[in-house]
């Protein structure tokens, strides 16, 4: 494996294990519920994390495709992409984003539904980012709503800070039901 794709899937496999322990640190019969209206549940949340890591697999093959039939190139870097990540950027809560309505959660989604989801996503994902391997992947690039132009790694970073961010969402829809309870 590349030491690049290597790199950046220790990241994001890390930042899945991290989000898994704290959406399992809330007690199963607080993961549904919403904390208030138009505030999501711990399962919507996960939810969404399913449609943005099955949206962004579509668009890496979709963009490897076209690499590819436009000649892409082996890659012949090693540096480090984690340093020019940022990843920090991504996961900053500071900042409240509305994503597309594709990646919209469910209403009535249920944790366990979508932790199945979230594993399917993940699956399809490392399998696109796997048939990508060696491939330079800087040359290729497309369009992020917030963040701009993103080479192809750095959207597969993106997913690492994406988990990041919505692990800290889930922290606080637990502090939420917790001092909320029904």
């Amino acid at each position: 494996m590349h030491p690049r794709i290597e790199e950046l899937l220790h990241y994001v496999d890390d930042e899945r294990a991290k989000l898994r322990a704290v959406v399992d640190s809330v007690p199963p019969e607080r993961r549904d519920r919403a904390p208030a209206e138009g505030v999501w549940s711990v399962a919507q949340t996960v939810d969404h994390l399913a449609a943005t890591e099955r949206r962004i697999t579509a668009m890496l093959r979709r963009t490897l495709a076209e690499g590819r039939a436009n000649g892409l190139g082996r890659e012949t870097e090693t540096s480090s992409q984690l340093d020019a990540l940022n990843p920090a950027q991504f996961a900053d809560r500071s900042r409240k984003f509305v994503g597309p309505t594709a990646v919209a959660p469910a209403g009535d989604v249920k944790t366990d539904a979508a932790l199945i989801a979230l594993e399917s996503a993940r699956h399809d994902f490392r399998t696109a980012v796997l048939e990508a391997d060696g491939l330079a992947l800087n040359d290729l690039s497309a369009p992020h709503p917030v963040f701009g132009p993103l080479t192809l790694y750095r959207w597969i970073g993106f997913i690492g800070g994406h988990d990041a961010r919505h692990a800290q969402q889930i922290q606080e829809i637990d502090r939420s039901l917790q001092a909320n309870p029904a």
